[in-house]
Parts: structure tokens; C-alpha cells; sequence
């Protein structure tokens, strides 16, 4: 209650502070866009306190680019700690996406059109055991009564403490367009999701309350638009600025980042984005800005290593209150396609020798080209 009227509190998933190491996150359509079988780790760390637990957030992912296919696809499991691990939640699923493309031999450039999918289930738990409750406090003796014996409580765990799962599908689409197929050339990628897609709110599935209420997980909506401006460029260099726009709303929360990001041939790269929300009318909103730093090199003929650390750190709103947020990231990729090696159509990825490449034949489906000084 404020100033004697009811205020809704709105909240949004978690999710990590950047949108280019996260990107099948954020839309499952660009799930295997890399152009690599992929393992992936990531960790973060926010709402750091002197005298509290981190909210904590850690994934596990794998995902595969199939070069003699229309799809490519990818698992995960995701996992969420907050009030002092009191609360956890956990995610997993796997994704899914077709690439359709519109080329020909008078176009210059390169159009792809991805349409993908997740099909999630979540957990979240609460351990009722460890919580204290208002009829467990004694007046005078406080959680003991006067013989020094804790205090019962009358409170029942819903449904015997066990954690609900609930089911949490999403759908994507991305466009992307290699602006010229002949040069080390610029593109454009923009596309849009919608999280929580259920056919039904009301549905037992999709309510995610831990007290068996009738809370449903609101529909969580993205949109971006990004681009990547090769600047300079020699025969086995590259310098490259990615620009980008980024939006979330979910409830009435909106969510925006905007930022570039300077590369150097794939394997160096730092960032700088502001992360912000629309104007509050009670209390002033929590923006923040980050720094990302990204390396990463190809160890082997066929195999590479990427490393991503991430910083961020409120500049209104909770400044005072909360610490940074850490995030870090590590990959591993292989030249390789078991899947398509499965189906007899070879083992080795053919991919053409520039920063935004295709799969040479009938498909030409984009990716961004991790192993770009490999192919020289």
C-alpha cells in the first residue's frame, strides 16, 4: 500500500546481461548461428551485498550447426539462486531452428530467414524448512518458547513441499542479410520472440506459483536490430563495430539496451552497452552500464576456445544498494557436424572463407564465421 492505494509489483525473467553471447537466449531462431558443434558454460553473479547472497545464474548448453540441413538445434539447462539459496529455479529444454533463403545468381547478397523454437520445461522450489514464520515468534522468547524449545508452526507446504514444473515454450524469427556474397562484406540482423508462448494462461501447466495460486508466468516479448560495419580489412584482417539495439517487455516492464561492440578478426573484442527501462512514476528506475572484454582463438585445426567476462553496474536507481554484476563465459567449438555425419553427408563443415560466411551449395545459410583465419 502507498499514499493508501494498491500498487502492483511487476518483474521480469533473468536473464544475462548481454544479448551477443546469449543470443539463443534471447530468440531461439538464432540457436547454432555460430557455425559450430558448441558447449557452452556461463555464470553470473548480481545484487552483490557485504551482508547478503548474490542472486547466481548458471547454464549449461550445446548447440549444433548443420550445414547439409535446414535446421539446427541445441539443449540446455539453466539454474537460479536467490534469497540466500532459498529459492532456486530450474530450466531445461532444447531448441530448434529452419533457415529458408532467398538468393540468386544476379543478387549480390545473401537473405536468410530463420523461424526456431524452445520447448522448456521449469522447476522452482522452495526448502519451507529453513523459512521462519510470523506464528512462530514467541512475543517475549522470540523463536523459542519459555522452556527454551522451538516454536511450531502451523503453516503446510502446498502439495508436500514438492517443486511445481511448469511448461514454458517460446517461439523466434531473425532476418539476416549479407549485404554483398563476394566481399568481407556488412550485414544486418534483426528479429523478434515471444517467451512463455502458452496457448492458455489458465492452464494448470503454465501457472508458476509455489502456493498453488492461480499466478501465471506473463508472456515475455523481444525484439533487436543489429549490424556488423567491417571497416577495415586486408587479406586476413578485420576490424568490425557491431551496433545494437535491444527490447524486452514483460508484464509492464519495458527493457532496453543499446550499445556497440569492437572486434578484431573474432578473436578480440570489448563492449560497452546501457541498460535501461521506461521512466518510473514512484521511484526512479535501476539503469546500469556494462563493459564486456571477449578473446578467442582457434587452438587446433579443428577445434577453438572463446572466454567472456562481463561487468555492470547500476548508475541510479539501487546504485547505493547493490553491488556489480560479474559475467563470465566459456566455449568450446568444433569444426565438425555429427549430425550430418550421421546421415552420410560428411563430418566436415564447408564453410567460405569470410567474416559473415555461408555454406557453400544450395542452402547458403549464413553464420557468423568463428574459424574466418582457419580458412585462409
Amino acid at each position: 500500500m502507498l499514499g493508501g492505494s494498491l500498487q502492483v509489483a511487476t518483474a521480469q525473467d533473468p536473464f544475462f546481461i548481454h544479448f551477443h553471447n546469449n543470443k539463443s537466449h534471447f530468440n531461439p531462431a538464432l540457436v547454432g548461428y555460430r557455425g559450430a558443434l558448441s558447449f557452452d558454460f556461463k555464470f553470473k553473479q548480481q545484487w552483490n551485498q557485504p551482508n547478503a547472497n548474490a542472486f547466481q545464474s548458471a547454464t549449461v548448453a550445446v548447440e549444433e550447426s548443420l550445414p547439409c540441413s535446414l535446421f539446427d538445434w541445441g539443449l540446455f539447462m539453466h539454474h537460479d539462486t536467490e534469497g540466500a539459496g532459498q529459492l532456486e529455479t530450474y530450466e531445461y529444454g532444447g531448441k530448434f531452428a529452419a533457415t529458408f533463403t532467398t538468393s540468386s545468381k544476379r543478387s549480390k547478397g545473401i537473405q536468410n530467414l530463420r523461424i526456431g523454437g524452445k520447448l522448456q520445461i521449469a522447476r522452482k522450489q522452495i526448502n519451507f524448512r529453513d523459512l521462519i514464520f510470523s506464528d512462530q515468534l514467541d512475543p517475549k522468547y522470540g523463536l523459542n518458547d519459555r522452556n527454551g524449545n522451538p516454536n511450531s508452526t502451523n503453516f503446510l507446504p502446498p502439495g508436500d513441499g514438492i517443486a511445481r514444473n511448469i511448461f514454458t515454450p517460446a517461439i523466434g524469427l531473425s532476418y539476416h542479410i549479407l549485404l554483398d556474397k563476394k566481399k568481407k562484406s556488412s550485414s544486418i540482423h534483426l528479429g523478434t520472440s515471444i517467451h512463455h508462448a502458452h496457448l492458455s494462461n489458465n492452464a494448470p501447466i503454465s501457472t508458476e506459483s509455489l502456493l498453488v495460486s492461480t499466478a501465471t508466468t506473463p508472456r515475455r516479448f523481444n525484439a533487436f536490430v543489429e549490424s556488423e560495419l567491417i571497416f577495415y580489412s586486408d587479406k586476413r584482417h578485420f576490424w568490425s563495430v557491431s551496433p545494437l539495439l535491444m527490447w524486452q517487455r514483460q508484464s509492464a516492464l519495458n527493457y532496453f539496451e543499446v550499445g556497440t561492440r569492437l572486434s578484431w578478426n573474432r578473436n578480440l573484442a570489448f563492449g560497452v552497452h546501457y541498460h535501461f527501462n521506461e521512466q518510473a512514476d514512484i521511484v526512479p528506475n535501476s539503469n546500469w552500464v556494462s563493459l564486456s572484454a571477449e578473446i578467442g582463438s582457434v587452438v587446433s585445426k579443428n577445434h577453438r576456445v572463446d572466454i567472456g567476462v562481463a561487468w555492470a553496474n547500476t548508475v541510479s536507481g539501487l546504485q547505493n544498494l547493490v553491488g556489480p554484476t560479474w559475467e563470465v563465459s566459456l566455449a568450446w567449438h568444433l569444426k565438425s557436424s555429427p549430425s550430418c555425419n550421421l546421415a552420410g553427408k560428411g563430418d566436415e563443415v564447408p564453410y567460405s572463407s569470410k567474416p559473415i560466411c555461408w555454406v557453400d551449395g544450395k542452402r547458403k545459410k549464413l553464420y557468423n564465421n568463428i574459424w574466418y583465419r582457419n580458412n585462409q
